[in-house]
């Protein structure tokens, strides 16, 4: 390296800390072993190791026995860290305590940064030099703790003639004694310069921020802002005791506390001075100093009183001042220790849209050292020296950095254009796109060949200077939030064509344009508005005051403004504290025409219009203003102009809310059309409500002051303290009215003029009055109330007020042509109407009512009434229609009718009508009549309608006499006969329900056909035709022949029978007629008469003949049974005591071989029995083929041959009857005895006397 004086100088490049005790003169400990050497260091060092040292570490010199310091010591930037020193022992005990303990006359320490030390020792102990002497510190700073008890500095502990610049420290400064500061404990004969300290400092007496004691030393450009607090005296913000020396340019924030107190130097001796140098009122809490100024906290930050004090000091960044600030952040800071940080814009002139316009280019402002936002987030776009370019900066406002960080440097971005033509132009070719902040042009020349410029919902468009050129037939967009122009130093041209001279006036198409205007370089051009301009944007314009008026009291607009008609509309100003507040603040010589204003919103202190605020011989015609509020926070408020003089308002009007709050005046000045002011006012009128507490306030003028009001007039409601007028409210006597109404309805209590009662020229009205047309032709106005003359006024009568016909667009308005059909009443068609040309419907007003038309058909004329419109809608031309009413379609029927043929003539007559409207009927129709529906046969007889109506289109149908035939009944003859066997027939017929004494005869179309046959059946006899006047229904009549009687018999024959079949055949007939015998009837057979047992066989004959009706007689063959004798056996046994019997039988006469076994029928009975006798055995029962005799057989029962022997008895007499009784048997068979024989008796044998009695047994 070189020393000053150009000459090599060898350092010794340290990068390591060493050890403790080391000398080695190679390492940061070392360099004890050679205190003259040089040193730079290679690295940041750690030194945190020393806090485990003894002692900490051993400082580097120390001022007993000569061992100080006094080489170069170079950190070239690098930091120390954490070094811990905390010496006691030894020779040097606890003085000289710092890195370096002591240096002396030619050390040089520099570029150095101690980082979070902790120092402790006795009497001269500091971070960096503990003991300084003849040298030169710079650059170099700390931060920590240092603590000691007498001379302690968070830099140096005590320093004679030392030099120190560049330097600082934010360390805690802690000393139990005296002379203790937050740079420098105790300083003589020293110099410091461009450093500061934002220490804390405690101890007894003797305390500064920056130094605790100064004795003949320079302080210039420093400050501190560190906290002192002492328990003894002398206390100071930036000295605590100043003996002698200079202090300059130097400031104190931090808080104060003790006993003996000074902001900015604590205690002062004599010699010593104190210049251009203040302390913190508020920072510090002092409010006296031993030298120094005292400022608010405020104050001191802001450039002023240190500029004053001849400070080298700037809010800029980069300049390179000694000092910066931040304005309203920071105090003072010194530049040397900031870092400088250029900031570019993003904008880069390619049209690319960006959300803010005055974001930085790349991440510059995200820089942690950076605190606060824009407040004024501007792009600030300026000319620059050379064509093809200009420059971009950005606003860097709000954002500051604190005495460590940066220097914000709002850097220029070069924007390239080819079409900048000379230096300070600019040139916009690509336009503007953003969202939020200001876009600011600040240059000398001019802006050109300019692109869209589109702003969002935040963003401010500000011309300071420079000169706006758009001209040109088609403008590109141009639209942004808040709009503000500086128009004393930038000028703003944005039209369609012109050149801004009577003859070729500027047009202007948009607000913008229009806000253009009040460019000092053109109030005195000439201008047209080139279509309707929507104004409601304003209310956003310079931040909430709106639209800044045209021309000012020094600078007034002298051209001219025709509005062609077109209408500004939502025009919004607020600015309570201005006066000569409207479209156009002042105005002198100017000529204003056909301009209309519409739903404004306008707010100033006084002279407030919505056309003028304050206005000289200036021409107003055909020019209003509709809708909204005007309000004068002072006076002078009208409707149309504010106040103004020597000019004329001439077919005009105001249609706004007046109000005049006259705060702190006597008069309001407040009037519906003109405030206050001697303008003569021709075919004008204010509608708009007037009030004001204060006084001279009418509905057209409020102050009156010379020149004259014709035919004109107020209607709206006005409200003051006094001289209030329906019309004017204060008439100074030099002026006049002449044929000038105002409304009654609407102020009972008022007079046309409120100061004279009786002023001659105006006239009160009732509203009625108002809107009645004979109200103003016997004032002689040029008015009218029809559409389309050339009148001055236009009435709608009971509609409206008079209107002036310049402001209504001519529109015709017609009655439909109609075309209805006719219905009975009076009509005028569908009511419809159609304007002739596009129009806004909703401006055209009233109930449509139509008159004339009529009831019959026909053509008529009808008119249309009851339509009117507003000032800024129409002036109609009504013109007829033609109603044409259709005949009504109706269909005439004549009458019909259906009789039955009576034999005489019979007729219909009358009509119908269907599609009759109104109610009416038939009895209309008087050119109808009816022909024919007449005659007497039967048949349809037409019955025509015909004839015509003025109110009805006829269809005829025709009806009809339909003479229906009468009914009657043919009956065809009938006859009965009998078969004959020749041809027989019926003919004739008869005839029931025939009228008027008719008989068949009449009825020549019937014949009869059929009725004739031969063979027996019915042959239907019928009867048909027609007749003219009958309507037949024909009965059929028949011949039936019925068949001849016939009896057929089937033959019979009697058999006898033969043991085989035997049968009999055919028939004989009877009652055949015509000579026919049993041959004709081959539909009868017989069946039956068969057989071969004996017996009856039907025969039956059956059929049917078509000319007989036949009986049949069955006839039979009968078979009758062969003879035959059955003779029962007969047998003979004798008694045996049992059961005896005889069967069977036997036959004779049998035929075919037959024998008795075929008479299965035959059986016998009896020829059975016990007792001797004879027992018939008999043969009975039948037999199908034998007609049988039956001989009886017997059984002979031949008695047994048996003895009866009656019994014998011997006895003897004895007086009386004695008998004997009773018999035996022999020859009894079959085990019998005596018993079975009861009809054997016994008699005899009975004797009373002696005797023999024979006994005889007989039976």
């Amino acid at each position: 390296m070189q020393g000053s004086d150009g000459t090599a100088v060898d350092y010794t490049i340290i990068t390591a800390l060493g050890a403790e005790g080391s000398s080695s003169g190679t390492d940061l400990q070392g360099v004890l072993g050679d205190l003259s050497g040089n040193y730079v260091l290679g690295s940041d060092i750690d030194a945190s190791a020393t806090a485990t040292w003894t002692e900490g570490f051993a400082p580097l010199g120390r001022a007993a026995y000569g061992r100080t310091f006094t080489g170069r010591f170079d950190g070239l930037g690098h930091t120390i860290d954490g070094l811990v020193s905390t010496p006691s022992s030894g020779i040097f005990g606890s003085d000289n305590v710092a890195l370096f303990g002591a240096t002396n006359s030619g050390a040089e320490i520099r570029n150095i940064g101690l980082v979070d030390v902790q120092i402790t020792g006795r009497n001269q102990v500091g971070a960096l030099v503990g003991d300084a002497y003849n040298t030169t510190i710079d650059n170099s700073y700390a931060t920590g703790q240092v603590n000691g008890e007498q001379n302690v500095g968070g830099l140096v502990g005590y320093t004679t003639g030392v030099d120190i610049s560049n330097s600082f420290t934010a360390a805690d400064v802690e000393l139990s004694g005296n002379f203790g500061g937050g740079l420098i404990g105790n300083a003589w004969n020293s110099e410091i310069r461009n450093s500061y300290t934002s220490s804390s400092v405690t101890g007894a007496s003797q305390l500064g921020g920056l130094i605790g004691r100064s004795q003949t030393t320079t302080i210039a450009d420093t400050y501190a802002v560190s906290t002192v607090t002492g328990t003894g005296n002398d206390l100071g913000g930036l000295v605590g005791e100043l003996n002698g020396g200079t202090v300059d340019r130097s400031y104190a924030a931090g808080r104060v506390t003790g006993t003996s107190n000074g902001g900015l130097i604590g205690y002062g001796w004599n010699g010593e001075t104190v210049q251009n140098s203040f302390y913190s009122i508020d920072g510090t809490g002092q409010t006296s100093s031993a030298g120094g100024s005292g400022l608010s906290g405020v104050e001191m930050q802001q450039t002023d009183d240190f500029l004053a004090a001849n400070w080298d000091i700037d809010a800029q960044g980069g300049t390179g001042s000694v000092w910066r600030l931040y304005e309203g952040h920071t105090t003072p800071l010194l530049r040397s220790f900031l870092t400088p940080l250029t900031v570019l814009p993003e904008y880069d002139g390619s049209g690319a849209h960006q959300t803010d316009i005055s974001a930085a280019a790349g991440d510059a402002l995200s820089d942690p050292r950076i605190s606060g936002s824009q407040t004024n987030i501007a792009l600030t776009l300026t000319g620059s020296a050379n064509s093809g370019e200009y420059l971009a900066s950005l606003d860097l406002d709000g954002l500051y950095s604190g005495q460590q960080g940066v220097d914000l440097i709002g850097g220029e971005q070069i924007i390239t254009d080819g079409n900048v033509a000379n230096a300070g132009d600019i040139a916009l070719t690509n336009g503007i796109s953003w969202d939020t902040g200001t876009l600011r042009i600040d240059t000398t020349g001019n802006i050109t060949n300019i692109g869209a410029i589109q702003g969002g919902a935040n963003s401010v468009f500000h011309l300071v200077d420079g000169n706006w050129q758009q001209h040109a037939a088609s403008l590109p967009t141009f639209a942004v939030n808040d709009f503000r122009l500086k128009e004393d130093t930038a000028s703003f041209l944005r039209a369609s064509g012109g050149n801004g001279t009577a003859t070729d006036p500027y047009q202007i198409g948009d607000v913008y344009g229009l806000q253009g205007l009040e460019s000092y370089t053109l109030l005195g051009s000439d201008f047209t508005l080139a279509s309707d301009i929507g104004a409601s944007v304003t209310v956003n314009w310079h931040a909430g005051a709106g639209f800044d008026p045209i021309g000012t009291r020094s600078n007034r607009f002298s051209g001219s403004l025709d509005g062609q008609g077109h209408v500004i509309d939502g025009l919004t100003i607020d600015r309570p504290e201005e006066d000569n507040v409207g479209l156009l603040g002042r105005s002198n010589g100017a000529e204003l025409h056909n301009v209309g204003l519409s739903d404004v919103s306008l707010t100033g202190a006084s002279a407030v219009g919505s056309l003028v605020g304050n206005t000289t011989n200036t021409s107003i015609e055909n020019s209003y203003a509709h809708g909204g509020q005007l309000t004068a926070i002072e006076s002078v408020a009208g409707g149309l102009v504010g106040s103004g003089g020597d000019g004329v308002i001439q077919n005009s009007y105001a249609d706004v809310a007046v109000l005049a709050e006259a705060d702190g005046f006597g008069s309001g000045f407040a009037g519906g059309l003109l405030g206050a002011g001697n303008i003569d006012i021709s075919n004008s009128y204010a509608l708009g409500d007037v009030s004001s507490p204060a006084a001279e306030v009418g509905g057209l003028v409020g102050q009156y002051n010379a020149g004259t009001i014709t035919n004109s007039y107020a209607t709206g409601q006005v409200n003051g303290g006094s001289a209030v007028g329906g019309a004017v409210g204060n008439l100074i006597s030099s002026a006049a009215l002449s044929q000038v109404f105002w409304n009654q309805d609407t102020n009972t209590d008022l007079t046309g003029v409120g100061n004279d009662a009786a002023a001659t020229g105006v006239t009160g009205k009732s509203l009625t009055d108002l809107q009645t047309l004979q109200t103003f032709t016997d004032a002689g106005w040029d008015i009218d109330a029809q559409g389309g003359t050339s009148s001055v006024w236009r009435l709608y009568e009971g509609h409206t007020t008079p209107l002036l016909r310049s402001f209504l667009t001519p529109l015709t308005v017609a009655v439909d042509d109609a075309s209805t059909t006719y219905n009975g009443t009076v009509q005028t068609g569908p009511g419809s109407w159609s304007a002739s040309g596009p129009h806004d419907s909703s401006l055209i007003l009233g109930t449509a009512s139509i008159t004339g038309g009529g009831k019959d058909a026909g053509n008529y004329a009808i008119s249309i009434d009851g339509l009117y419109s507003s000032q800024q809608g129409y002036d109609l031309v009504v013109n007829d229609g033609d109603l044409t009413i259709d005949k009504a379609n109706a269909t005439v029927t004549a009458n019909s009718d259906s009789v039955t043929y009576n034999g005489t003539t019979q007729n219909v007559s009358g009509f119908t009508a269907s599609g009759l409207v109104g109610g009416e009927d038939e009895s209309v129709l008087t050119g109808v009549t009816t022909s024919g529906g007449s005659g007497k046969d039967a048949g349809t007889y037409t019955h025509t309608a015909s004839g015509s109506d003025g109110n009805y289109l006829l269809t005829f149908i025709d009806g009809g006499l339909t003479i229906n035939k009468a009914l009657a009944t043919v009956t065809a003859n009938s006859d009965t006969v009998t078969y004959n066997g020749s041809v027989q027939n019926v003919s004739g017929f008869t005839a029931s329900g025939l009228v008027g004494g008719e008989d068949e005869g009449v009825l020549t179309g019937v014949t009869t056909s059929g009725g004739t046959g031969t063979d027996a059946g019915s042959y239907v006899h019928t009867a048909s035709g027609t007749d003219g006047n009958y309507a037949l229904t024909f009965i059929d009549g028949g011949l039936t022949i019925d068949k001849a009687l016939a009896t057929v018999t089937a033959n019979s024959d009697t058999v006898t029978y033969n043991g085989s079949n035997q049968s009999v055949t055919g028939f004989t007939a009877s009652g055949l007629v015509g000579g026919e015998d049993e041959s004709v009837l081959s539909g009868v057979t017989t069946s039956g008469g068969s057989g071969k047992n004996a017996g009856t066989y039907a025969h039956t004959a059956s059929g049917s003949d078509g000319n007989y009706l036949l009986t049949f007689v069955d006839g039979e063959l009968t078979i009758d049974k062969a003879a035959a004798t059955v003779t029962a056996n007969s047998d003979s046994v004798t008694y045996n005591g049992t059961t005896q019997n005889v069967s069977g039988f036997t036959a004779s006469g049998l035929v075919g071989g037959e024998n008795e076994s075929v008479l299965t029928g035959v059986t016998t009975s009896g020829g059975s029995g016990k007792d001797a006798g004879t027992y018939t055995h008999t043969a009975s029962g039948s037999d199908g083929n034998y007609l049988l005799t039956f001989v009886d057989g017997e059984l002979a029962i031949d008695k047994a041959a048996a003895t009866v022997t009656a019994n014998s008895d011997s006895v003897t007499y004895n007086g009386g009857v004695q008998n004997v009784s009773g018999f035996t048997a022999s020859g009894l068979v079959g085990g019998e005895d005596e018993s079975v024989l009861t009809g054997v008796t016994t008699s005899g044998g009975s004797g009373k006397d002696a005797g023999t009695y024979a006994h005889t047994a007989s039976g």
